[in-house]
């Protein structure tokens, strides 16, 4: 599956004139064996913010990273990086 865009007017995290380093609205990554990796996730984080991403085993950090990264791509939402879409 390919990226799709939102359908709604984004979050105030999502705009252009954003200042946030990375943003994820709405993100979601259901695999082909239907295991749900991430589901719905909104987050933004601004300039200068601590950040710790942390959790179980299988909880979806791998995941996000190799959304984030571009190397998968989402089952629905959308990502940005340094406002490149991701």
């Amino acid at each position: 599956m390919g990226k799709q865009s939102l359908e709604k007017e984004p979050d105030i995290a999502m705009k252009a004139d954003s200042t946030a380093l990375v943003t994820c609205e709405g993100l979601t990554k259901i695999y082909r064996t239907g295991i749900v990796a991430l589901n719905d996730l909104t987050l933004a984080i601004e300039p200068g913010m601590s950040f710790g991403l942390m959790g179980e085993n299988g909880a979806g950090k791998s995941t996000l990273v190799r959304l984030l990264m571009g190397f998968i791509f989402p089952t629905r939402g959308s990502s940005l990086c340094w406002s490149r879409l991701t």
